[in-house]
């Protein structure tokens, strides 16, 4: 345990002085692009959710306002929850676990996705080669054995 000398004060107010500036630009430098990330994938998130609504017959294709509006939506959305999620769990640790676990989740629903793609709504003649089809397979199976065997590690413990 340190003792509170008056050397120790001292010592303490020039660190605490001095760091707290490189701190508060450390931290500035770390935040600024992770702002620039969430902004730029509400937009392309947005872009895209719109679309789903599109190809889920919510609206007609030709009716580019009506997607304006759900863009516009997804963007409000995507940049309100996670808000709200981090003001409820106060937790950004645990929000990022959330994430990754969500992610995880999602990655062999994509690889399946991508497999049905590639088999039967794949033109012939867009085929790529037939290695490129197996390391897909192979990626494929690897996330969802992955993706089970984390479960079953995690409903066992």
């Amino acid at each position: 345990m340190v003792s509170d000398t008056p050397h120790h004060d001292r010592t303490k107010r020039f660190f605490s002085r001095r760091c707290s500036a490189w701190y508060n630009a450390a931290l500035s430098v770390l935040l600024i692009p992770l702002y620039g990330t969430i902004v730029a994938n509400a937009a392309g998130q947005s872009r895209i959710l719109a679309d789903m609504v599109r190809v889920l017959g919510v609206f007609p294709r030709s009716d580019y306002p009506r997607r304006l509006w759900w863009r516009r939506l997804f963007v409000v959305v995507l940049t309100v929850v996670p808000a709200c999620l981090y003001l409820l769990f106060a937790s950004p640790v645990r929000m990022v676990v959330a994430g990754g676990i969500a992610q995880s989740v999602m990655l062999p629903v994509f690889a399946g996705a991508t497999l049905y793609l590639r088999h039967r709504r794949l033109p012939a003649e867009m085929a790529p080669p037939r290695w490129v089809t197996a390391a897909l397979w192979v990626s494929a199976t690897l996330m969802f054995a992955f993706v089970l065997a984390t479960a079953a590690m995690s409903l066992h413990s």
